[in-house]
């Protein structure tokens, strides 16, 4: 947090302040009016190249400053990116975020982070970096461009295990093999 209160980019929700005491920590920070790339995926489903386009080079953005800062987000996801209304993309919670190039914090001995955007860095306790952001936000990509994460079964049936798991040996089906109305180029 401490960190993040350094860091002002159009696309990062800004950290106010630190409150520290022998029982607990808060964070006070920006509000940012919107919804959530996942709300607008459950309202309209996948969405157009040029959209997800402006999303990406806005999100991207913002994970190159914190990049900068020695910082990783480790939790790049859509419920992580907040649209405003103006269109602007917001990366908020940094809930997980660390110092770059060493192992992901442990929460009560395990990785945190959502399965279906875990890189494979995270899911196998590696060091995580830059790259661990990069390769979430492709899943984050994929899943604006079809509508379902790379490793999504139609039936939501795979366990958090199965799905690391799944980060780790499986390749995803390409986006355009997996939304073929979307026009998406090979």
């Amino acid at each position: 947090a401490r960190t993040m209160a350094f860091i002002q980019h159009t696309n990062v929700a800004r950290v106010y302040d630190l409150w520290e005491d022998d029982e607990s920590a808060w964070v006070a920070m920006e509000l940012v009016p919107g919804r959530s790339l996942r709300d607008v995926l459950a309202e309209q489903g996948p969405l157009p190249l040029y959209e997800v386009e402006v999303i990406l080079s806005q999100t991207a953005s913002a994970l190159e400053t914190l990049h900068s800062a020695g910082m990783v987000h480790l939790d790049v996801k859509p419920a992580n990116l907040i649209q405003t209304p103006d269109g602007t993309i917001k990366l908020i919670d940094f809930g997980l975020a660390q110092l770059s190039a060493q192992p992901q914090e442990l929460l009560h001995g395990m990785a945190y982070g959502s399965a279906a955007y875990l890189s494979p860095e995270q899911a196998s306790g590696e060091e995580v970096d830059t790259p661990s952001d990069v390769y979430s936000l492709g899943c984050v990509v994929y899943e604006l461009l079809t509508g379902g994460t790379p490793f999504e079964d139609p039936f939501r049936a795979r366990s958090s295990e199965e799905m690391l798991q799944a980060h780790l040996n499986l390749q995803p089906d390409r986006p355009s093999e997996a939304n073929k109305s979307a026009g998406i180029p090979e």
